[in-house]
């Protein structure tokens, strides 16, 4: 009771909170920031996946060609 009462008006507590709050915000920030990446890859793959699908086979024979 007692040693709620002096971690309460220390501020203890709120500093441990504020802490662990931060700690989520940049946790939640770096899932983000791991999206956003992922996204990008998969923007990237289905481009370059879509172009080999339409014009593979006149690159396949462009490249035999010669």
């Amino acid at each position: 009771m007692i040693f709620d009462f002096i971690n309460d008006f220390l501020g203890k507590d709120k500093a441990e909170q504020e802490f662990n709050e931060s700690k989520e915000r940049s946790t939640d920030y770096q899932a983000y920031r791991q999206g956003q990446k992922d996204m990008q890859r998969f923007a990237v793959v289905s481009c370059v996946l879509y172009i080999a699908y339409k014009h593979g086979p006149d690159l396949i024979k462009a490249i035999r060609k010669p």
